[in-house]
């Protein structure tokens, strides 16, 4: 799930990291939060081909974009990705392996790591509920559809203040 802002630059860079994973997603939504620049028509050979669902909403912040992909989400699992990062070719698979590992287990997420020009070796680090684990990506996270959807004071949606960069 991947909510976007006039990053259409970045974007595809984004979802070729998404396709290049050894374990494929399931589904890819890339939710428009009303970008004013050419994001619609740089992913309509995508969303026609079948390989992305893209919904375009009125700029509602990039909060309202992450709720609006994750309730438009049909499998199981939900990972969250910026539309400016990306994930090293792995990071699916292990994500998957350690959240099935343990059913108590509702989120896991990867260490961010900050680059400009060329892409950075990614260091070895995934956090499992507090816990240090195996190399996953960069940013993103990954949740049980159950927990997303389940108790609201275990997980809750996004509901941050509007970021100025998101307007």
């Amino acid at each position: 799930m991947i909510p976007t802002y006039r990053r259409a630059e970045y974007l595809q860079a984004a979802l070729d990291s998404v396709f290049g994973q050894t374990r494929p997603p399931r589904e890819v939504i890339v939710v428009d939060d009303g970008s004013p620049d050419d994001t619609a028509a740089r992913l309509a050979p995508l969303a026609q081909a079948g390989r992305i669902r893209y919904v375009r909403q009125a700029n509602a912040g990039m909060s309202a974009a992450r709720n609006a992909g994750a309730a438009l989400a049909t499998s199981a699992y939900l990972l969250f990705l910026d539309d400016d990062d990306l994930l090293v070719p792995t990071a699916l698979a292990w994500l998957v392996d350690e959240i099935e590992r343990d059913p108590a287990v509702g989120f896991v997420y990867g260490d961010a790591v900050l680059f400009s020009g060329a892409v950075p070796p990614i260091g070895p680090s995934l956090h499992v509920s507090g816990r240090a684990r195996r190399p996953a990506h960069d940013g993103g996270c990954a949740a049980r559809r159950a927990a997303q959807r389940g108790s609201r004071s275990r997980v809750r949606s996004w509901s941050s203040p509007r970021d100025p960069e998101d307007s």
